[in-house]
């Protein structure tokens, strides 16, 4: 237990360190924002469980591990999501009854893409109410025009059951979202 918290602190600081010495651009216009200070690290770390036990933990310390690895500075919110608002956007605060145009991006932490609205050339419409509980709680997040990144652990997302044959069972996730405008005629 000691042993691996000392090992994922020490990687941590070896990662800073590295992401000091290094330029400050990023060539990958798919990231978000990559630079990490040792304040976030120490923030990310206040929530790394030493030898998880129960899905939660497990989920948790592998969406920290990834944004670690990645240099990635998203922000926990309580409900365990970690999220980047890339754009707070300019319109109303969604509401629960809206019915949303966005678009989006799913995939794997270690990228693979599972589903994109992008690449069907076709947005969704949808109420903030539907979908895993991880989207629900990431688009409460923003406003219309807003966009976000979030990294949704399994127990928010497919859970045990996953969603077969795109999602295996356990799959943190990670959704690129951004809300086009919004319906006139709200979900009752």
């Amino acid at each position: 237990m000691i042993i691996r918290t000392f090992s994922m602190i020490f990687f941590a600081l070896s990662i800073l360190m590295c992401s000091n010495s290094s330029s400050e651009s990023d060539t990958n216009t798919n990231q978000p924002s990559k630079k990490l200070s040792e304040r976030d690290l120490g923030s990310l770390f206040s929530y790394y469980t030493p030898n998880p036990s129960s899905q939660q933990e497990k989920d948790e310390n592998l969406i920290i591990e990834h944004l670690i690895e990645n240099k990635i500075d998203a922000e926990r919110r309580g409900n365990g999501i970690y999220i980047i608002i890339e754009k707070q956007g300019d319109g109303d605060p969604v509401q629960r009854t809206d019915r949303l145009v966005t678009h989006y991006e799913g995939s794997f932490l270690d990228g693979k893409i599972f589903d994109s609205s992008y690449e069907k050339d076709r947005p969704i419409i949808r109420s903030p109410r539907q979908g895993i509980r991880g989207w629900q709680l990431a688009l409460q997040e923003l406003n219309i025009g807003g966009k976000c990144t979030v990294f949704i652990p399994s127990t928010l997302g497919y859970g045990v059951n996953g969603y077969p044959p795109l999602i295996p069972p356990h799959s943190n996730l990670k959704f690129n979202i951004e809300i086009l405008s919004k319906e006139e005629d709200p979900v009752r």
